[in-house]
């Protein structure tokens, strides 16, 4: 969401190598959010869930034949790191890795061909009151899933104005819980 601006976009390549992208913009009077879960609608297209199941329908008259039916199930805990927030005056970015590792299984229709599939998932949320550029000045973000250990590192680089300064997070978990939450001078 950019002020009025409402769309999905999503990217997919095909093991027979088709490339797709896609982008949809719609009206605000058809959008809704939920401010208490996560459950946005955009015409006849949902995300939603709970932090332990989520369901995604991308429909297919939207993306030009292109239509997407998938659950995901997470795998480890959610994280963000403290309270989610960082503030610079009376700017704020959110992040929450809702499901920082999970499963995923379902459809995708390409033009009238099913195609079953599964694998693993990942689902975060940012939020804020302003542009990331007006924040920050770069990031670098790593996610990566070994032998049942889930790792998340960053490093966001706050601009000169704000400050300057870096601000690394680290996180390792697994399906019993949180192994590692490091951020900022931690």
């Amino acid at each position: 969401y950019f002020g009025d601006r409402f769309f999905i976009g999503f990217n997919f390549t095909s093991p027979d190598k088709g490339d797709y992208f896609k982008i949809k913009y719609f009206s605000k009077s058809d959008v809704s959010f939920s401010y208490d879960s996560c459950n946005v609608v955009m015409g006849q297209n949902i995300f939603k869930g709970n932090l332990n199941n989520y369901t995604i329908n991308i429909n297919s008259k939207d993306f030009d034949g292109i239509g997407i039916e998938l659950s995901l199930r997470s795998i480890v805990p959610p994280f963000r790191p403290q309270d989610g927030i960082l503030k610079t005056e009376k700017e704020y970015f959110g992040w929450l890795a809702g499901v920082p590792y999970g499963k995923v299984k379902g459809r995708i229709s390409i033009k009238g061909k099913d195609r079953i599939i599964s694998g693993s998932g990942y689902h975060d949320h940012n939020w804020g009151n302003t542009p990331l550029q007006k924040l920050f000045k770069g990031w670098t973000w790593f996610r990566g899933h070994v032998d049942g250990y889930t790792i998340i590192a960053a490093e966001l680089n706050v601009i000169d104005k704000k400050g300057g300064y870096d601000i690394p997070i680290l996180f390792i978990g697994d399906s019993s819980g949180h192994l590692v939450k490091m951020y900022g001078n931690d």
